[in-house]
C-alpha cells in the first residue's frame, strides 16, 4: 500500500504540531511500501530528510492557502507517475484536494 501524508507542520523544529505527524510517519513505515511526505521548506533539512524511511517533498509557502496549493500540485504530479492508496491530510489542505479532486489522475 503506498500513501501521500500532506502536512503544513512538519519537524524540523520540533516544536508545536511538527512531531505529530513525524511519529505517526514513522509508525506507519512498517506498515506501508511507501509512504511520502508533503510539507513546508524548513531552512537547511536535506540531511534530515535523507535519513527517514519515507520520501519528504518541501514545498516553498509562508501562507496556509499557498501551501494548500502548492501541496495539491505535489501531489497531483506524484499521482501522474505512481498510484497511491491512500491521501491523508493534517489541516484544511484536505478539503483544498477534496474540492479538485476531480482534475488528480486516477490509475
Amino acid at each position: 500500500m503506498r500513501a501521500i501524508r500532506v502536512s503544513s507542520e512538519f519537524v524540523p523544529p520540533w516544536s508545536g504540531l511538527g512531531p505529530g505527524p513525524f511519529e505517526l510517519s514513522c509508525a506507519q513505515t512498517d506498515l506501508l511500501d511507501d509512504l511520502v511526505i508533503i510539507t513546508r521548506e524548513a531552512g537547511n533539512t536535506s540531511a534530515f530528510d535523507s535519513n527517514q524511511k519515507f520520501s519528504i517533498i518541501r514545498v516553498k509557502s509562508s501562507r496556509d492557502f499557498v501551501f494548500a496549493f502548492k501541496s495539491f500540485l505535489a501531489v497531483k504530479k506524484l499521482m501522474t507517475k505512481e498510484r497511491y492508496d491512500i491521501i491523508h491530510c493534517h489541516g484544511f489542505n484536505g478539503f483544498f484536494i477534496l474540492l479538485f479532486r476531480s482534475l488528480l489522475p486516477y490509475r
